[in-house]
C-alpha cells in the first residue's frame, strides 16, 4: 500500500498520535478534576478520530481500501456536548452525575450505530447506501445537525462560564486563581475554528475557489489546543475552581433562627459590629485566599446570609468588601516609618493581595491613584507638614 507523505499528511499523523495520546492520558489521570479530565480526554480522542478519516482521504488509503469506508469514527455529533459538559465539570466540580444528562449524547450513539452498521457491510452496499441515502440525504443532514448542536451547546457554555465568573466576587476576596480566563480563550477559539470549518465550504462554493481546505490545518491545530489546555494548561487554577458547589453553597454551621429569617437590612445589620470585629482586630483579610465560606463559619451564619449582609448593609461585593481593608492597611503601612525598607510589593502581598498587577488595578480603583504615585504623595505632604 502507498501511502502519500506531504506536509499536511504528516502535520495531521503527528495530530492524531498526540491527540490519542494526551486523550488517553487524560481518560486516567487522577489529579486535579477528574470529571473534566475525562471529558476532555473523550473530546480530543473524538476530534482524532475524524481527523483519521480526514487522513485516510488525503493519503490515499481509502482509495487503495475501499473496505475502509464508513468506518465508525465520526462523533461529530459529540463535540458541542463534550465542550459544554467540560466547561459544566470545571464551573460546577461537586455536581453528581445525572443520568438524564445521558440524553445529551443520544445522536452521538445513533450516529456510532449507523457507521458501525454500514462498517460491516460489503463495499457494494456500502456505494449503494452511499449513492441513494447518504449523499443525497443523510450526510447533509449530518453536516448541518453537527454544525448546529456545536453552535447551541458553545452558547450554552459561554453562559455557563460567564455565570460561574459572575457569582466569583460574592464568593471570593482573590479571583486571580478561580476566574478560568484560559477557558474563556479556549471556548472562543474553538468557536473560531468551527466557524471557519463552516464557513469555507459555503466560500469554496460560491467562489469556485478550492486552492486548499483550512480544516486541514484547522483540526490539527484544535487538537493541539485542547491537549495543551487540558494538561499543561493551567493546572492550578483548574484545583481552585473545584470549590465552588453548584449553586456556590459552601458548607457552614447551622444559621441562627433569626439569620434563617433575616430579610431586612434592620434585622442583618445587628451583625456588623462582629463582622468589623473580624476584619478590623482579628484581621482575617490578611490571608490572601480568604473565601466567603470561611468567615461565615467564624461569625456563625450561613453564607447566604452573610452575603446578604455584605450586599445589603454595605452596599457590596464580597472582594470589594475584602480587598477595601487591605488597601487601608497598605496605606497604613506605606506611611509608618516601620516599613520605610519594605517594597510596596512586599508590603501588598504581606496584607493578603496575591500579584502585583492585581495590587496596582484594587489600589487604583480605592484610591484613584497608583501605589507609586500616593507613596509618593504621601511622602510629600508628610515634607510640607514638617517645614
Amino acid at each position: 500500500m502507498e501511502i502519500t507523505f506531504d506536509g499536511k499528511n504528516i502535520l495531521l499523523i503527528a495530530a492524531i498520535v498526540q491527540g490519542l495520546v494526551m486523550g488517553s492520558i487524560l481518560l486516567f489521570k487522577t489529579a486535579g478534576n477528574r470529571r473534566a479530565n475525562r471529558i476532555l480526554g473523550f473530546l480530543l480522542i473524538g476530534v482524532s478520530l475524524n481527523t483519521v478519516d480526514l487522513f485516510f482521504s488525503l493519503s490515499g488509503i481509502f482509495g487503495q481500501n475501499p473496505d475502509l469506508y464508513m468506518l465508525p469514527i465520526y462523533f461529530s455529533f459529540a463535540f458541542g456536548p463534550l465542550l459544554y459538559f467540560y466547561v459544566h465539570a470545571l464551573t460546577r466540580p461537586k455536581a453528581t452525575w445525572s443520568n438524564y444528562w445521558w440524553v445529551h449524547f443520544t445522536p452521538v450513539f445513533i450516529q456510532f450505530v449507523f457507521y458501525g452498521f454500514l462498517s460491516l457491510q460489503t463495499y457494494e452496499y456500502k456505494s449503494m447506501v452511499w449513492g441513494t441515502l447518504h449523499q443525497p440525504y443523510t450526510y447533509p443532514f449530518e453536516n448541518y445537525f453537527a454544525d448546529s448542536s456545536f453552535l447551541v451547546y458553545w452558547i450554552l457554555s459561554i453562559r455557563e462560564l460567564f455565570r460561574y465568573q459572575k457569582a466569583l466576587p460574592d464568593r471570593y476576596s482573590s479571583l486571580e486563581s478561580v476566574t478560568l480566563e484560559w477557558l474563556q480563550y479556549f471556548i472562543f477559539l474553538t468557536g473560531f475554528l468551527w466557524i471557519v470549518g463552516v464557513l469555507e465550504p459555503i466560500i469554496h462554493e460560491a467562489m469556485d475557489w478550492h486552492p486548499f481546505h483550512i480544516n486541514h490545518i484547522a483540526l490539527p491545530f484544535m487538537l493541539y489546543w485542547i491537549g495543551v489546555a487540558g494538561l499543561l494548561g493551567r493546572p492550578r487554577t483548574i484545583e481552585q475552581a473545584t470549590e465552588p458547589e453548584p449553586e456556590f453553597e459552601i458548607e457552614a454551621p447551622e444559621p441562627e433562627p433569626i439569620a434563617e429569617s433575616a430579610t431586612d437590612n434592620e434585622a442583618l445589620s445587628q451583625y456588623l459590629p462582629r463582622l468589623r470585629q473580624l476584619m478590623e482586630e482579628d484581621q482575617l483579610f490578611l490571608q490572601a485566599e480568604l473565601k466567603l465560606g470561611e468567615v461565615s463559619d467564624r461569625l456563625g451564619v450561613h453564607t447566604k446570609v452573610l452575603s446578604a449582609i455584605i450586599n445589603s448593609c454595605l452596599g457590596k461585593n464580597f472582594h470589594d468588601f475584602v480587598n477595601e481593608y487591605r488597601i487601608e492597611e497598605v496605606k497604613r503601612r506605606i506611611l509608618d516609618p516601620a516599613y520605610d525598607h519594605w517594597s510596596l510589593l512586599g508590603i501588598a502581598l504581606d496584607c493578603g493581595f496575591n500579584s502585583k498587577a492585581t495590587f496596582n488595578r484594587i489600589f487604583k480603583k480605592f484610591t484613584g491613584y497608583t501605589p507609586r504615585a500616593f507613596k509618593m504623595n504621601a511622602l510629600a505632604r508628610q515634607e510640607t507638614a514638617v517645614e
